[in-house]
């Protein structure tokens, strides 16, 4: 009887072993509880031995990237009390951008086409428009004509190197045409008399009251760069050839910071065949995809893959150099801000002002053939019939809807992530 309770229990064993996959997610819980955890409990280091560096692993092929990603790997947790990376702002079809003034004084004036463009990009790779903002305002303050020692460009602080590289290589239908200043007036040689050193010179900015069309009050911190930012400028009659990049322009700023973190949430999901548990972990951790990708902004994808590799979900952060942890605490800290806000960037957006906003985003999809003349007389036919207005909150994410459906080249571009890696 004994003997053939075993020979039972056996087969039933072997059954569920050879039983095809069905639920993912227990999948990956099981593989998370079972060797994520075991190869990851870490001792709390000791702050008087050194720390060895990480052998480095092998280089991988990365796995093809689903066309949309499974629900375990979001973090839908949109507390306002927290910064979350993921948004969908097509769930409830309205957009509410909120804004207040923020600890360090200063209150962040917004277009109706930074509106326009911020909205866009969230809505597009679905990203939290508030983590956007804390984003810019941990790179640049908000400020589109910073240029860093290193290169980087405008209020996302893109980097020529880095940043233009990714972007090119994942992207190059998208920003092959968009113009990277190899240099800036970033030094002595470059610098005109009374100009800060670092910046593009002020000339090149019209008055906030044009761009807003209203009177700005003395002292508020706000720049907007409003050339065609297609065009590749050397000003050489009046700045000395000072060289001025599209992403100084606040819409190609957004949208190049969109399509890199776009990059960057395939790079994390690619790895799911070697860190299923880890990322699994990561993106059920209410703001820990929201730290891990701004730190991958900050420091380079590569080295924080690395880290999360190296050291788990529960202790990667740890082994972070202070000024990144610093710098994911300052743009959760600003995200919360925008989050908590109360009150909303809205308003009515006239045929002229989307016409506008159409513009840009047609510069800043030059390299795609797009009837644009027939997508704005069409929207117009049907938004703005009368010389109707627009509402920004109720009827902007409806327009980017019938935008796509009109034209699919305007869908989500898939990042190229075929090439070989280490972490």
């Amino acid at each position: 009887m004994l003997l053939l309770l075993i020979l039972l229990l056996g087969a039933v064993a072997v059954g569920r072993y050879y039983e095809p996959i069905r639920d993912r997610s227990k999948v990956l819980a099981a593989a998370r509880g079972r060797d994520a955890r075991a190869r990851h409990v870490t001792p709390t280091p000791d702050p008087s031995v050194p720390e060895e560096a990480p052998d480095e692993l092998e280089a991988i092929e990365l796995e093809e990237v689903a066309p949309s990603f499974e629900d375990w790997f979001r973090d839908d947790d949109l507390d306002p009390r927290r910064c979350s990376f993921d948004g969908d702002l097509g769930m409830d079809r309205r957009l509410t951008l909120r804004h207040q003034r923020l600890d360090n004084g200063m209150t962040l004036l917004m277009s109706k086409s930074d509106i326009a463009f911020l909205a866009w990009t969230a809505w597009s790779y679905r990203l939290n428009p508030h983590f956007l903002l804390g984003i810019m305002m941990a790179e640049s303050g908000g400020d589109c004509s910073a240029v860093s020692s290193a290169g980087a460009q405008g209020c996302f602080q893109i980097t020529y190197r880095q940043g233009a590289g990714q972007l090119k290589n994942s992207f190059a239908e998208r920003v092959t045409s968009w113009y990277w200043a190899k240099r800036s007036n970033g030094g002595e040689a470059h610098r005109r008399p009374g100009e800060a050193l670092g910046y593009w010179p002020a000339d090149l900015y019209v008055p906030p009251s044009k761009h807003f069309g209203r009177a700005v009050k003395k002292g508020t911190r706000q720049l907007r760069m409003t050339l065609d930012p297609a065009a590749t400028l050397l000003t050489s009659d009046r700045l000395g050839d000072t060289e001025v990049s599209s992403v100084a322009n606040f819409s190609f700023g957004v949208v190049g910071a969109g399509l890199y973190f776009h990059f960057l949430n395939h790079y994390l999901y690619s790895h799911e065949a070697q860190l299923k548990g880890d990322v699994f972990d990561l993106t059920s951790s209410p703001g820990m995809k929201a730290f891990w990708m701004a730190a991958s902004y900050n420091q380079g994808s590569p080295r924080t893959m690395r880290q999360l590799g190296t050291y788990g979900p529960k202790q990667f952060q740890r082994h972070m150099t202070p000024d990144v942890i610093e710098y994911g605490q300052t743009v959760a800290d600003y995200c919360m801000q925008f989050q908590t806000g109360d009150k909303t960037y809205g308003g009515t957006m006239t045929f002229g002002e989307f016409s506008d906003f159409v513009q840009q985003l047609r510069w800043t999809y030059s390299e795609i053939p797009i009837d644009w003349e027939g997508l704005q007389s069409e929207i117009k036919r049907r938004f703005f019939a009368d010389e109707n207005t627009l509402d920004l909150e109720t009827e902007l994410l409806l327009v980017f809807q019938t935008l796509r459906t009109l034209e699919p080249k305007l869908s989500p571009e898939q990042p190229r992530v075929d090439h070989r890696v280490r972490f």
